[in-house]
């Protein structure tokens, strides 16, 4: 059996890149062969090699289509052509662009189309809005669309999307550091693309509502996006740089070894794999109880939940944790209890392998 996976090359490795290649990593080690391709538009550049060489480094061949186009049924023609080279029997989506133009190209090579929901934005934009229609669209052609969290389990099956199966992120944790954090300076990290959906602005005002409290807490930014001027400019007007770095882009491991606790005040998430890297490392979570993430976060137990947009609530949570060190260690441990006990990674490709052979028979 071999898997192909599409995606598109945006020169960056988030949630769901990093998810993709565990999962291609996971496959290959049950024996089953793979191969990863990616759609990169060439006005993007070809200096932004972040996916192309996280791949190369896992060991799991790839190769790349160029396309000039966001839409082109020669670009859908091209990922036919390379499905027959690499003999696939399954071709794998992740991503709108992958998931419209896999529709065609599976059509064309004759072989089933799944897909793995990562989740849309949900922004007040036409375009968005269209590519979320156009995306469900291709969903109902495929042989199984993959939902990682209860919540978008529920929203495919209510937009008419046949052939949903809920298969949750499995993770491999190793054993978390298992140490007291310092209790001060208590450093709360939120990582991620800097832009609409992850709401940084709501952070930033539970910071300055923390600190206007002398709460004694340092806060730390990681990753790169369009609003880094906007995130930036609101750090001066709050008084907050000499309590506020901004890493830009870094490593999982460097930040989390920085941070007393993980902040993710998204306006909608799906299965976020930067809290599963928290939990792994029995760090606490505080989110806002949207979309996915009460699938992960567990109020009182593993971290807190808080209403969205609610940046009072979030300053309380995190005086919470500020307030006992040894409270705070306690719900990173009960987190990463919950991630081997829930979010197995032997299950996870294990399910993975029994969908593609359902598929083939």
């Amino acid at each position: 059996m071999k898997i192909v996976f599409l995606l598109q090359d945006t020169g960056s490795v988030y949630g769901a890149e990093r998810a993709t290649i565990e999962l291609a990593r996971g496959l290959r080690s049950s024996g089953i062969a793979v191969h990863i391709l990616l759609i990169f538009e060439t006005r993007l550049g070809d200096e932004r090699r972040s996916l192309i060489d996280a791949v190369s480094a896992a060991q799991i061949p790839v190769s790349r289509v160029p396309t000039s186009y966001r839409f082109s049924r020669k670009l859908a023609a091209e990922i036919a052509r390379v499905l027959r080279l690499e003999q696939a029997d399954i071709l794998h989506s992740i991503g709108y662009k992958a998931d419209v133009h896999g529709c065609i190209a599976s059509r064309i090579a004759k072989i089933p189309q799944v897909s793995t929901v990562h989740g849309w934005l949900f922004r007040p934009d036409l375009k968005e809005q269209f590519y979320a229609w156009l995306n469900i669209r291709a969903f109902k052609h495929c042989a199984r669309v993959i939902a990682l969290s209860h919540f978008y389990e529920k929203l495919l099956r209510e937009k008419g999307v046949p052939r949903v199966e809920r298969i949750p992120t499995g993770f491999l944790p190793q054993n978390p550091y298992g140490k007291l954090r310092p209790s001060k300076p208590f450093v709360f990290g939120i990582l991620g693309r800097l832009s609409w959906e992850k709401n940084h602005a709501m952070f930033l005002d539970a910071a300055a509502n923390l600190r206007g409290g002398n709460v004694a807490a340092q806060f730390l930014i990681g990753g790169d996006g369009p609003m880094r001027d906007e995130i930036e400019s609101q750090i001066g007007l709050l008084n907050l740089q000499d309590d506020t770095e901004m890493t830009g882009y870094i490593e999982a491991g460097k930040f989390f070894d920085r941070i007393s606790a993980l902040v993710i005040c998204s306006r909608v998430e799906n299965q976020p794999y930067v809290v599963m890297e928290a939990m792994a490392r029995g760090i606490p979570v505080i989110a806002t109880s949207v979309g996915g993430l009460p699938d992960l976060v567990v109020d009182g137990v593993t971290g807190f939940l808080v209403p969205g947009n609610d940046s009072a609530a979030l300053a309380g949570a995190m005086k919470r944790l500020c307030d006992s060190a040894q409270a705070a260690a306690a719900l990173g441990m009960a987190g990463f209890e919950k991630l081997k006990r829930e979010f197995s990674h032997a299950d996870w490709i294990a399910r993975h392998v029994s969908l593609y052979q359902s598929l083939l028979k």
